[in-house]
């Protein structure tokens, strides 16, 4: 039996709220016969196991530790402190990659922070309303970015942005309503990390 871990250095408890309760994994990609839970840029809880057939893979992102996993066949337990493989045919790490989340559902008055490049992840019970975000100034839209699926395309922030600055982050649903505003800042040392906005 091979077995893989990936560790995490720390567990973090929001408030009173466990870290069991909390999503440990998104899924990025999944290939194979329909799972309850199991799709993609869905999260997965502290203490699932993901049992996958032959030629099953799913790509998944465990938040605690950042690292990006590849997995064909086998066992994926999901624990808050790693993922633990059991039995696979082919796992691959894809090394670190740290989600920045942004909550679009009352992240409260401070900006939130983004990347100078709008390339995110949309996570959350109604993901699938997202139909574009929009960053404006005051009210001057500064750059506006469709969804494709559950991902916000790749683009440049707009030349306007000044890091440091708070500007608005609209979220705006499939039939052009507003759907959240969240005040952001830009930062250029984000680029790094997994963009995950999450629409509660």
């Amino acid at each position: 039996m091979r077995t893989i871990i990936l560790a995490l250095a720390a567990t973090c408890v929001v408030g009173a709220v466990h870290a069991s309760q909390l999503p440990a994994a998104l899924i990025l990609d999944y290939s194979g016969p329909p799972r309850s839970g199991v799709e993609a840029y869905g999260e997965i809880l502290p203490g699932r196991e993901i049992g996958l057939g032959p030629r099953d893979r799913v790509v998944i992102l465990h938040y605690g530790s950042c690292r990006q996993l590849t997995v064909t066949g086998g066992k994926v337990s999901v624990l808050p402190e790693a993922l633990v493989v059991n039995d696979a045919k082919d796992s691959q790490e894809a090394g670190r990659l740290c989600p920045q989340e942004v909550s679009l559902s009352g992240g409260g008055p401070a900006p939130q922070v983004i990347s100078a490049r709008i390339d995110c992840m949309v996570i959350g019970k109604r993901k699938s309303d997202l139909g574009e975000v929009e960053i404006r100034d005051g009210d001057v839209v500064l750059l506006s970015v469709p969804a494709q699926g559950y991902r916000l395309i790749t683009a440049p922030a707009a030349p306007e942005m000044k890091p440091g600055k708070t500007y608005s982050l609209v979220a705006k649903g499939i039939r052009g309503a507003e759907l959240a505003k969240v005040p952001v800042t830009v930062d250029t040392a984000a680029h790094d990390k997994a963009c995950l906005l999450r629409l509660e």
